[in-house]
């Protein structure tokens, strides 16, 4: 989806030169968190849990600061339990969690709550089966709590997020966006699109927590389709996202967006609200910099059908279908 709109950015420095650097965690280092279901170094880090265990990982008796740290990076042997939860915890109580599908190798997790951050590690809890004693382990091999970016930023404008076929749905003196469930797409496009070479993540803030569970933000690339951060899902509680760019080297990311999808009252016409107080594009160091605008134009060998399957000229008000994609014009 995609419509005609411009959008300023202004590019300055966001961090100094004193900036944190990445720090590794050391798996030899980890502890229960206050329980006694026992810790086991034989061979390799290895964290073993009883059924609803407190977790494991690391401590912090100095909260790691965000002004210095944004995220997690996790890699341990492949995971045989389900039920595994990983877990940040935050100052003033917040946590973080986030599952850990059976196999998996690896997770990579950005702070969603404001705060420092107390605790990084790894829990269990199989309601299934509350019988089961010391039935989970996670052996990691490395950890590491990622530095902030020393790369530019760009500021993306609440002024130039698109608010899809409906303009009702966007609320200025509020800087709010109402989002329709599986409808709604608003969302900031770039024309010329950004090389995914030149640009690392997008951080958005957000002015009240995040209201519901199915909120996503997402990321049209080219070449890719929905890739790199699509299907990012929003933490509900939390006040912001902070989301990497993962799509494949050179290519285009064409659009920034939020979709609704799921909750718990699925299956009706709900809708939910988003409150946006800042939207930032982080450049990896070194990129250049530069001023994008978002502008769309017909071309050659196009073709273009309405909704209903209509083969047209030019593009019609509202949905139309340009080379398989679905195209929303004002």
């Amino acid at each position: 989806m995609k419509k005609i709109f411009t959008l300023i950015a202004a590019a300055f420095l966001a961090l100094s030169a004193q900036a944190a650097s990445d720090l590794t965690l050391n798996p030899a280092e980890t502890v229960l968190f206050g329980g006694d279901w026992g810790f086991d170094n034989s061979g390799a880090p290895t964290l073993n849990f009883g059924n609803w265990a407190a977790g494991g990982g690391w401590q912090f008796d100095t909260p790691l600061s965000q002004d210095d740290y944004c995220g997690v990076e996790f890699a341990f042997e492949a995971t045989t339990e389900t039920h595994v939860t990983f877990m940040i915890c935050y100052e003033g109580g917040a946590e973080q969690d986030i599952d850990v599908p059976t196999g998996s190798t690896s997770i990579k997790a950005d702070f969603a709550f404001d705060g420092g951050i107390t605790k990084i590690g790894f829990k269990y809890g199989d309601w299934e089966d509350a019988t089961k004693k010391d039935a989970a382990s996670i052996t990691i091999t490395s950890a590491v709590v990622k530095a902030n970016s020393t790369g530019e930023v760009v500021e993306l404008s609440f002024a130039d997020l698109n608010p899809s076929e409906d303009e009702s749905i966007k609320d200025a003196a509020n800087q709010a966006i109402t989002l329709t469930r599986y409808s709604t797409y608003p969302a900031w496009y770039f024309d010329p699109a950004l090389n995914s070479d030149d640009y690392e993540k997008v951080v958005i803030t957000f002015a009240e927590a995040i209201p519901e569970d199915g909120l996503q933000l997402n990321c049209e690339c080219d070449g890719d389709g929905w890739s790199g951060t699509s299907l990012i899902g929003l933490t509900k509680g939390a006040t912001k996202v902070t989301a990497y760019f993962s799509a494949k080297p050179g290519a285009s990311i064409k659009s920034i967006g939020f979709y609704y999808s799921w909750n718990s009252k699925q299956g009706t016409d709900d809708v939910t609200t988003l409150k946006i107080a800042s939207a930032k594009l982080i450049k990896k160091p070194g990129s250049s910099t530069g001023i994008s605008t978002v502008a769309t134009a017909q071309k050659d060998n196009e073709t273009i059908y309405t909704l209903s399957g209509q083969r047209v000229a030019s593009p019609v008000k509202g949905i139309n279908i340009i080379n398989g994609k679905k195209i929303v014009i004002r």
